[in-house]
C-alpha cells in the first residue's frame, strides 16, 4: 500500500479523491495542454463540479475547437504561451500533459507554492468507480509497447473480457475508465513520460519491456528514464510484475494475466453500474448551451 502524502493532496486529503464519485466540486484544478487527453481532464472534472482552467501554449485547429467545446461548458480556456508561465492564483491542483517536462515553468511555480502536480495517468486512476473498478494491466519499455498492449487486449477479449487498449495508444485512458459500458479490463500502454507523476496507481500485473537510450529531450538522459520507467509496475503486493529484454520474453507472461482479471472481478463485483446515459447528457449539454450563445 502508498503511504498518505498530504502534499500530494488538494486540501491536504480532506476530500478524499480517490473515485469518481468524490466530492471534486469547487476544488480550483489547472489543466495544462489541450491535447486528447488534458480535453478529456478537463472535461470530467468540470462535469463534477471542478472551477476548471484549461492552458495550451498552441492554438492549432483541434484545440481551438476542443477549447470552443470547454468554453461552453464553463471552463476558463486561456491559448498562448504566457499562459503557462506561472498558476493562477488559489490554484489548488495541476493536471499535466505527458508533453511537458518536469522542469517546465508551470510546473516549477506550481511546484515552488506547494501545489500537487498530477499527470493523466494519476487521474484517470482516481476517476475510476469506488467500487468494482476494471482493473488495469499496465505496460511500458522502450520498444515494443503497443504492439504488445493490442496484442493483450486481443488475449483478453478472446478470454470473454469486455476489453480495450488504452493510454498511449487506442482509447484515451480517462475515456475508457469513464466509459458509459464499463470494461472489465484495460491494457494500458504508458510512455515514460505519462510514468513520471503517478502514486496512486496500482495495476493487477504490469511489465517493463526493454529499456534503451530514448527521449533525451525530455529526460536529459538515460538515467532518469530508466527511473521512470520502475513506476508502473510499482503497486501492492498482489500485482504481479516482470521485466524483459524483448517483446517474446515479456509477451511469455501473458496468458495468465486473463485468469487474473478474472479472479479480480470475482472479488469485486457488486458494485453500482455507472451512468449510461452519461454521454448523451453531456452532448445535449453543449449542444443547449451552445444554442443559447448564438
Amino acid at each position: 500500500m502508498s503511504t498518505f502524502d498530504p502534499s500530494y493532496e488538494p486540501r491536504q486529503g480532506s476530500r478524499n479523491l480517490t473515485h469518481c464519485d468524490a466530492d471534486w466540486s469547487a476544488l480550483r484544478i489547472v489543466v495544462a495542454g489541450l491535447g486528447i487527453s488534458g480535453f478529456a481532464a478537463a472535461d470530467a472534472l468540470s462535469e463534477r463540479g471542478a472551477i476548471v482552467a484549461a492552458v495550451s501554449a498552441d492554438a492549432t485547429s483541434d484545440i481551438i475547437e476542443r477549447a470552443r467545446i470547454l468554453e461552453i461548458l464553463d471552463v476558463d480556456v486561456r491559448l498562448g504561451a504566457e499562459h503557462l508561465l506561472d498558476v493562477p492564483d488559489g490554484t489548488e491542483l495541476v493536471v499535466t500533459s505527458p508533453g511537458l517536462r518536469p522542469d517546465h515553468p508551470l510546473l516549477l511555480a506550481a511546484a515552488a507554492r506547494g501545489i500537487p502536480v498530477w499527470g493523466e495517468v494519476e487521474l484517470a486512476w482516481r476517476m475510476r468507480a469506488e467500487s468494482g473498478a476494471a482493473p488495469w494491466i499496465t505496460i511500458t519499455g522502450t520498444n515494443g509497447k503497443t504492439t504488445t498492449v493490442k496484442m493483450l487486449a486481443s488475449i483478453l477479449r478472446a478470454a470473454g473480457l469486455r476489453a480495450t487498449s488504452a493510454g498511449n495508444v487506442g482509447t484515451p485512458l480517462l475515456e475508457a475508465v469513464l466509459h458509459p459500458e464499463p470494461y472489465d479490463v484495460l491494457a494500458v500502454e504508458l510512455s515514460s513520460f505519462q510514468l513520471h507523476c503517478p502514486r496512486s496507481v496500482r495495476p493487477v500485473a504490469s511489465v517493463c519491456l526493454t529499456l534503451a537510450p530514448d527521449h533525451h529531450d525530455w529526460h536529459g538522459a538515460l538515467e532518469p528514464s530508466t527511473q521512470a520507467k520502475p513506476n508502473a509496475p510499482r503497486a501492492s503486493a498482489s500485482t504481479r510484475t516482470t521485466a524483459g529484454r524483448n517483446t517474446a520474453n515479456s509477451a511469455a507472461t501473458m496468458p495468465c494475466w486473463p485468469i487474473l482479471a478474472r479472479q479480480h472481478l470475482a472479488s469485486s463485483r457488486g458494485g453500482p453500474s455507472r451512468d449510461r446515459h452519461r454521454n448523451r447528457s453531456r452532448e445535449a449539454t453543449i449542444r443547449t448551451r451552445s444554442t443559447a450563445r448564438t
